[in-house]
Order: C-alpha cells, then sequence, then structure tokens
C-alpha cells in the first residue's frame, strides 16, 4: 500500500510541476484570443462611431430640409400678406387669365399688381434655387404646381414673365415645359446685375 501511494503521490507532483510551469502552447492560445477580442472591440466602437456619426448628418440634413421649405412659405406668406392690405389688387392673381379684371383696375393699382408678379416671380425663381436641394418630391411638386397655375391664372403674372428676364429654368416650369438638362449658369441662378436692368420693372404690361 505504500507502495502504491508512493506512486499515486509522485504522479501528483509531477502534474502540478507541469501546470506550475505552464504549457507554451496553451499561453500562446489565451495571448491570441485576448489579441482577437481586443481587435474586435476596437473594430466595433470605430463601426458604433461610424453609425453614430451617420445618425447626426441625417438629422441634420432633415433639419436642413425642414428649414428650406419653411423659408419657402414664410416668404410666400409675406407676399400674400399684401393682399390683406391691398385686396383689390388680389383680382389680378384670380382667375384672371384674359386680363380683364386687371385691365379694369386704376393705373396706381396695375403698377402694385406689377410689383406683386415680380415678387411672386423672385418666390418662384428661389424655390428653383433650393431645387436641388429639397429632397421631398412632393414638396417640389407643389411648388412647381403652384408656379404653374400662378402663370395660368393670372395675366399679368403670365405678362411679366413672358416680356421680361428670367431664368429658362423658371419659363420651362410656370410653361409646363419637361425638364431639360441645366446650362451651367442658367438653372437657379438669378440673372446678371446687368440684365436686370431690362427687367419687368421697365416692362409695361397692357392694361388695355
Amino acid at each position: 500500500m505504500n507502495g502504491i501511494e508512493e506512486v499515486i503521490g509522485g504522479g501528483d507532483d509531477d502534474d502540478d510541476d507541469g501546470a506550475a510551469g505552464g504549457d507554451p502552447k496553451l499561453a500562446n492560445t489565451q495571448g491570441l484570443n485576448f489579441e482577437q477580442g481586443r481587435k474586435i472591440v476596437s473594430m466595433s466602437m470605430a463601426i458604433f462611431g461610424f453609425w453614430l456619426a451617420y445618425e447626426e448628418l441625417q438629422s441634420a440634413l432633415e433639419t436642413h430640409q425642414r428649414d428650406l421649405v419653411t423659408q419657402l412659405y414664410r416668404l410666400d406668406v409675406d407676399i400674400n400678406k399684401i393682399f390683406v392690405d391691398q385686396p383689390h389688387c388680389y383680382v389680378a392673381f384670380d382667375r384672371d387669365n384674359d386680363g380683364k379684371k386687371f385691365k379694369s383696375l386704376s393705373p396706381d393699382d396695375q403698377s402694385k399688381c406689377r410689383a406683386i408678379a415680380e415678387m411672386f416671380g423672385d418666390l418662384f425663381e428661389y424655390f428653383l434655387v433650393l431645387d436641388g436641394q429639397v429632397q421631398d418630391e412632393e414638396a417640389r411638386k407643389a411648388w412647381r404646381d403652384y408656379a404653374k397655375e400662378t402663370y395660368d391664372e393670372s395675366y399679368v403674372f403670365h405678362q411679366i414673365i413672358d416680356y421680361s428676364v428670367w431664368t429658362p429654368a423658371l419659363k420651362r416650369v410656370v410653361q409646363g415645359l419637361p425638364e431639360t438638362a441645366p446650362t451651367p449658369g442658367q438653372r437657379g441662378v438669378r440673372p446678371t446685375p446687368k440684365s436686370l436692368s431690362g427687367r419687368s420693372r421697365s416692362v409695361s404690361v397692357s392694361s388695355k
């Protein structure tokens, strides 16, 4: 029995010595697993950082889109406020495609209507400047339809657009023509200061 115990005891000592000395293969495997884990954590943090930056960018773009459309509506409201003070001028923009209502106004009121028509032209050209930035297709279509309806319904606006200097893009929109590839310097670009001198302020819209 003592011999057996000695053998068993000796075996235990050998195992202890092996564990104490450590297995080089096991140590290498543990080191490799630690390095892989560190890389995975680093990659995960980088992916999360990119995702967070993307979400912030998307949020900023959405806010920018809302601001663009809101600014357009504010300008439109400001123009329409004029009709509150000048209600007699509104008739020239409401189902007056033949110009009868406009021609029935006094010369002074006709001049006011021309000025308002120019404001609408400026508004719609400003929309075209922002057109490429507005991603909401329904909003873009609504503004294009608004410009065309104003052109179709208002004799004075029709005349101002047809007989003065505006961008070709605006004329295509109000006339309902298909959109073509813009020539550089045309789409959404206001006329140069030189061409502005020949604009509708110097164009006489017939009142007869």
